[in-house]
C-alpha cells in the first residue's frame, strides 16, 4: 500500500487548497465549477426559502441571469472584435436578450402570450403605415385589413396584460361594426 503525501492544508502533495475566485473562474471560461456553484446557490436559496417560508421564483430569475449572462459575453465579443458582429456574439447578444426577456415577464407574471400579441399587432400596424405611403397615403383594402388585424390584436393584448377580460363582450362588438363597415365599403 502506497502511502499518501498530506501537507498540513489536506492537500495532496502539500499543494494548498484553491479557494474560489469567480472572476479567475470566469476568465478561464470553467463552467464545471461555475456549474457547480450555481447548483449550490439554488440549492442554500430552495433550503433557506422553506425554512423562512420564502417564495422565490427561481426559474425566472435563472433565466433572467442566464440570459443577462450570455448578452453581457455577447457584447463583449463584439467589442473585442473590433466593433464587428461574429455569428457568435451574435447569437449569444440576441438569445441572451430573448432568454432575459422570458425570465422578465415571468418574473412579474406577465402573460407572455399578450406580449406576442401586442408584438405582432405592431407588426401590422407597420406594415398597413408603409402600404399607405406606397399607395399614395390612400387606404387600399389590404392596408385598411392590416389596419383592423393590429387594432384587434392591439385590443386582444391590451385587455389581457390589464385583465379586462370583463370587457369582451365590448371587444365583439368591435370586431362586428368592424366587420359591418368592411361589408358596406366592399
Amino acid at each position: 500500500m502506497m502511502s499518501q503525501n498530506y501537507g498540513t492544508s489536506g492537500s495532496k502533495n502539500n499543494r494548498p487548497i484553491p479557494g474560489i475566485n469567480i472572476p479567475e473562474l470566469i476568465k478561464e471560461r470553467n463552467w464545471t465549477a461555475l456549474a457547480g456553484l450555481g447548483l449550490i446557490l439554488v440549492g442554500f436559496l430552495y433550503l433557506f426559502g422553506d425554512l423562512l417560508d420564502l417564495d422565490f421564483n427561481l426559474w425566472s430569475i435563472a433565466l433572467l441571469g442566464v440570459g443577462g449572462w450570455l448578452a453581457y459575453d455577447g457584447w463583449t465579443q463584439y467589442n473585442a472584435a473590433d466593433r464587428r458582429w461574429t455569428d457568435q456574439s451574435r447569437n449569444r447578444l440576441v438569445g441572451g436578450v430573448v432568454i432575459a426577456l422570458v425570465g422578465l415577464l415571468s418574473i412579474f407574471n406577465l402573460s407572455g402570450w399578450a406580449w406576442l400579441l401586442l408584438l405582432l399587432s405592431g407588426a401590422l400596424l407597420y406594415d398597413a403605415t408603409q402600404r399607405y405611403e406606397r399607395a399614395g397615403r390612400r387606404w387600399t383594402d389590404k392596408a385598411r385589413s392590416r389596419l383592423m388585424g393590429a387594432g384587434v390584436l392591439g385590443l386582444l393584448a391590451l385587455a389581457s396584460l390589464i385583465n379586462l377580460w370583463a370587457a369582451w363582450p365590448l371587444i365583439l362588438i368591435g370586431i362586428g361594426v368592424a366587420m359591418l363597415l368592411k361589408r358596406s365599403r366592399g
